[in-house]
């Protein structure tokens, strides 16, 4: 982005582009470079020749934070997206495999007790807890998708990993060549520190389960969504989600574009690259 100063000199400050979704914002025409989408690899860019992009480049010192929230901002996008297709599918009887459910009481204490994630087509599992009250204010939280930098961090101590790769079977049942097959759970706590971002992710999953169960009691089958309300059904985790792929073509809601958005966020925020540098 180049802008002028007071003094009549041009200056060119390196901000991200084309992180957000084309329905929500349009990428900006100017020259750029791309960069490895790892937050240490933003914060090394005053180390390397960035000047060769532009003599008077400046890098703003919140850059590598900037683009932690748009990614953030992606996955909500995308999520946003996936539900409005699932509705429409819904409205026009369409066609449609449940793309996300919520795990059961029982399934969600066998994944924590053996860090197993052991569901076929299984894509992530999201651990999203209600958003009730902000602690500083006792003021109910709102959710936000702004693309403004958001105020409103909450960093908790011990907090969990933005991701964890889990296995979809123990180790001693996995052959060599399967030990790295592994699906990510993703905490909501560490990977949206904005409380606002937060409830906005779990408004859009409890959005999107909604429009789930509409179009499970349709098809009048017993949704493995654990929706529908019998006596005998187990009873539901309120935190953990489950979000799986479909080998339907004509299916009307693909869940892999949110998938994706999710991976990026964690090939940012991950740790473990810097085990790479010399």
């Amino acid at each position: 982005m180049r802008v002028t100063s007071p003094d009549g000199r041009q200056k060119a400050t390196l901000a991200p582009d084309g992180i957000l979704h084309s329905k929500y914002t349009g990428r900006k025409v100017g020259k750029g470079t791309y960069v490895f989408c790892w937050r240490k690899a933003l914060e090394m860019l005053p180390t390397t020749a960035y000047k060769r992009i532009s003599q008077h480049l400046v890098l703003p010192s919140s850059l590598a934070d900037h683009v932690a929230h748009l990614l953030r901002l992606r996955v909500l996008q995308e999520l946003e997206l996936l539900t409005e297709q699932v509705e429409f599918a819904a409205k026009m009887r369409f066609r449609h495999t449940s793309v996300l459910r919520k795990l059961t009481c029982e399934e969600w204490r066998q994944l924590q007790l053996t860090k197993t994630i052991p569901y076929k087509k299984a894509l992530a599992v999201l651990v999203s807890s209600p958003q009730q009250k902000n602690p500083d204010d006792d003021e109910k939280i709102l959710p936000s998708m702004s693309p403004l930098p958001p105020q409103d961090q909450d960093n908790p101590l011990n907090a969990p990993p933005v991701c964890e790769m889990l296995p979809s079977k123990g180790p001693s049942h996995l052959p060599g060549s399967m030990l790295h097959h592994a699906t990510p759970l993703y905490n909501a706590i560490s990977a949206f520190p904005s409380l606002s971002q937060r409830a906005a992710l779990h408004a859009l999953l409890l959005r999107l389960l909604s429009a789930e169960r509409t179009i499970q009691r349709r098809q009048n089958q017993r949704s493995i969504s654990k929706f529908v309300a019998s006596e005998s059904a187990p009873p539901i985790s309120n935190d953990a989600f489950l979000l799986s792929s479909t080998m339907d073509r004509d299916q009307h809601g693909d869940p892999t574009a949110l998938a994706i958005a999710l991976w990026r966020l964690h090939m940012y925020e991950r740790s473990a690259w810097s085990n790479a540098l010399p």
